[in-house]
């Protein structure tokens, strides 16, 4: 397994070196690592057309031309009293495949409330599914209890994301720490760790480096 809920991680939870290993992966390839599955997230608006009016739609594709195997879909919808006069006359990829744009006529003669009409677009993203992490590294000395945040990449912006939240212990003082609790806070935004060191005194023997990792995965929807 890759990611580990935060909500199905004791106190053990997995190896450090195991984490620290998918941390550095992550870090070194500067991009989202591809899971074997797909995901689709769209930007939807809603226009209106009045009678007798020939428009122009544009809306931006959910992270357009970020991944090269990313496929892009742009359709259109049309309700409202109106609708049986509007003609949408193309619909596609514009400004270098970045927005859907849809144009669309109304050919009632005269505007009114019986003659305007809705017109839906959806621009839709569909990528490998992806993850998007973020890591910090945190001093805990001897006799310290802190809790840590980090930051969850696009935190709640996608309501499909899932967010997975760990942390592990490395450096002298490691075998003095105890995960107290770890999970997303603040609404889901974060990832927050609560981290114990039972060492009696600070000192460079009994310091650890507390590395808390937040994931945001980005699945289908």
């Amino acid at each position: 397994m890759l990611f580990t809920p935060s909500r199905g991680i004791g106190r053990r939870g997995l190896r450090p070196a195991v984490i620290g290993a998918l941390a550095c992966a992550a870090a070194l390839a500067g991009a989202p690592a591809a899971l074997g599955r797909t995901a689709t997230t769209a930007n939807v608006r809603t226009f209106t057309l009045g009678g007798s009016q020939t428009l122009t739609f544009q809306v931006p594709y959910p992270f357009a031309l970020k991944y090269g195997n990313a496929r892009y879909s742009c359709s259109a919808s049309v309700s409202g009293r109106g609708s049986r006069y509007v003609r949408i006359l193309s619909r596609g990829s514009a400004l270098g495949g970045s927005v859907c744009q849809v144009k669309a006529r109304n050919t009632a003669r005269l505007p009114s409330i019986d003659t305007t009409a809705a017109v839906r677009v959806t621009a839709s993203t569909r990528i490998p599914a992806v993850s998007q992490m973020s890591a910090k590294t945190f001093t805990l000395g001897g006799s310290q209890t802190l809790t840590f945040q980090v930051p969850y990449p696009f935190a709640l912006k996608y309501g499909a994301s899932r967010y997975y939240c760990s942390a592990s212990v490395s450096g002298l003082g490691s075998r003095y720490v105890r995960i107290l609790s770890q999970g997303s806070a603040l609404g889901g935004s974060v990832c927050q760790v609560r981290a114990r060191n039972t060492a009696r005194l600070p000192s460079i023997d009994t310091t650890a480096k507390v590395r808390v990792t937040a994931t945001t995965l980005l699945s289908s929807g």
